[in-house]
């Protein structure tokens, strides 16, 4: 028996030692992937709302122009029946009210298609427009509505333009021609930078016929050409408005689409932006994250590696007592001695481990004899620590995620929770914690206050002179736009050359025998009170006791 506990101690201890740390690592990866996939998870979510925000807008930006157009084209009709001799002054009056940012042109075509009159330089000879897709959709429909057509090449502007055509009837009803308003198609709408759309970003008009009316987009090469068809399968051919992710017609890239019917026209305003771009914004925090797991995974190895090698040596030191009896004291007090020093500078504890170890001693247990369970115990206590201090670093990292806090928190609430929780810890150091006056009520995130109030009255009960009730004592004050909130003690005090220190992340001025912690509690303080645009600081001498003073905005 004595031979197989030997060999446990010697191997095996060890292996399940490196093998929990190597599980723990992989767990730490684990959840860094399966972060890193929710961050893009959220960041396309983000981007699906500011995507369909910039199809309504744009949407309403070509309605307004149409409308604008199609009042101007009543407009015409009206002035070519009931003043025509006076026609192209009233073309010269309504051309910049029409369509104040586009270049826009007006024509008259009679039944057979031939120009009356045009804002266009005088052709040289008669010109007709009988074959146009406009003058077609007039000729033929009985539908008195202003036909967006799709974009051609001017006969006379030698450009790409949206033809936007109204019929003319005679004083019998019947077709007498038509009156267009055309623009050029890079004129319809433009992507102005508060839109916000991205590098990649493109925006396209489409109708209903599947044609592209105009386009417009940040990086060349990246939206269709006006004219072109589109594929008849998009889902925006089949609902009104909606989000959707495909590979891009024109560049290949996978898209991300959101798109929205205009309401009083038979066209579709489609907008999108590259899956790679919107991924990239999250690459800031997946390396904070990478960053963060590598740390856990290389103190989670080198805690293993120590105690791995602590329990070999602590063997090899057992072995040499059973061969040495005549050095046992002095061996017994170097392992005593050794022990001592583990305890305290070899325990970098993790949570983790912890439970891995309950698990592994809960499956093999029996099996094992007094020493493995007192090397088990020994690894799982160790871990306490090192679980408790990942925890205060997770606690660190997560203040400041998301948006600024904005809820109503009642500091006197607060107080109450924390007086709750530290109840144990009062009564033990057989201390008094009291709030001087009236708390006030602030905006904020209960939570963090809370978590702020408590480390600084814990340290309070914590850091007090010995042979002394600690005292503790909560107070605020208006200060202009600001609550200045003070938490007092009767403590040990801080030395002014360590006023800034103080609020480092992993800054202890005492060892552990003396004051157990990890050094991240006033990093916290100072972090909160900064998330919610305060300033934190602490009057103190050393034996005088510590004010530690900060603001919030009331």
């Amino acid at each position: 028996m004595q031979f197989l506990g030997l060999i446990w101690s010697r191997k095996f201890v060890p292996a399940a030692i490196l093998g929990v740390a190597a599980l723990s690592i992989v767990l730490v990866w684990v959840s860094y992937a399966v972060e890193t996939a929710n961050d893009r998870k959220r960041a396309l979510g983000a981007a699906e709302i500011r995507l369909e925000g910039v199809a309504q807008a744009l949407a309403e930006q070509v309605e307004r122009t149409l409308s604008g157009l199609n009042i101007a084209s009543l407009y015409l009709r009206h002035a070519w029946r009931h003043n025509h001799d006076q026609f192209g002054t009233v073309v010269d009056a309504l051309r910049p009210a029409a369509a104040p940012a586009a270049e826009l042109n007006v024509m008259v075509n009679d039944a057979d298609g031939w120009m009356e009159f045009s804002t266009y330089p005088e052709p040289s000879a008669p010109v007709n427009f009988s074959e146009r897709q406009h003058f077609l959709i007039q000729k033929n429909s009985s539908d008195d509505q202003l036909f967006v057509s799709q974009p051609v090449l001017g006969k006379l502007s030698n450009r790409l333009m949206i033809p936007n055509s109204r019929k003319l009837l005679d004083a019998q009803g019947r077709f007498a021609g038509i009156v267009v308003v055309a623009i050029p198609a890079d004129s319809l709408f433009s992507l102005e930078p508060h839109l916000n759309l991205g590098a990649r970003g493109a925006a396209t008009l489409i109708g209903m016929d599947r044609v592209v009316r105009a386009a417009a987009a940040n990086t060349p090469g990246t939206a269709p050409e006006p004219g072109t068809a589109t594929s008849p399968d998009r889902p925006y051919f089949q609902a009104p408005d909606g989000v959707f992710q495909a590979v891009g017609s024109v560049d290949k890239a996978d898209r991300l689409f959101a798109f929205r019917r205009l309401k009083e026209f038979p066209l579709v305003m489609v907008v999108s932006d590259t899956v790679a771009d919107i991924e990239a914004t999250t690459l800031p925090h997946r390396r904070e994250l990478a960053v963060f797991a590598l740390s856990v995974s290389t103190a989670v190895a080198v805690f293993a590696l120590m105690l791995a090698h602590f329990v070999h040596t602590l063997s090899a030191r057992n072995r040499a007592l059973d061969a040495k009896s005549e050095e046992l004291s002095q061996s017994n007090a170097e392992l005593e001695q050794f022990a001592y020093v583990a305890s305290h500078d070899l325990r970098e504890p993790l949570r983790m481990i912890s439970s891995f170890l309950t698990l592994l001693e809960k499956k093999i247990g029996a099996g094992l004899d007094q020493d493995g369970r007192d090397y088990l115990n020994f690894a799982r206590d160790g871990a306490v620590r090192m679980d408790r201090l990942v925890l205060d670093l997770l606690e660190y990292s997560r203040i400041g995620r998301g948006r600024r806090p904005n809820a109503v928190v009642d500091l006197g609430a607060a107080m109450d929770e924390v007086r709750a929780n530290l109840a144990a810890a009062i009564s033990e150091s057989g201390g008094k914690v009291e709030v001087l006056g009236r708390l006030p009520t602030v905006a904020g995130n209960a939570h963090e206050l809370t978590r702020l109030l408590q480390n600084l009255v814990s340290n309070g009960l914590k850091y007090h002179t010995p042979g002394q009730a600690p005292h503790v004592s909560v107070s605020a004050a208006r200060d202009g736009e600001y609550w200045m909130l003070s938490v007092a003690d009767n403590g040990i005090g801080i030395a002014p050359e360590h006023h800034e220190r103080v609020f480092g992340i992993f800054q202890r001025l005492h060892s552990r025998d003396r004051y157990e912690g990890t050094g991240i509690g006033l990093a916290v303080c100072k972090k909160v009170v900064e998330r919610h645009g305060g300033r934190i600081e602490v009057l103190s001498g050393e034996g005088q006791g510590a004010v530690f003073r900060f603001t919030l905005p009331a």
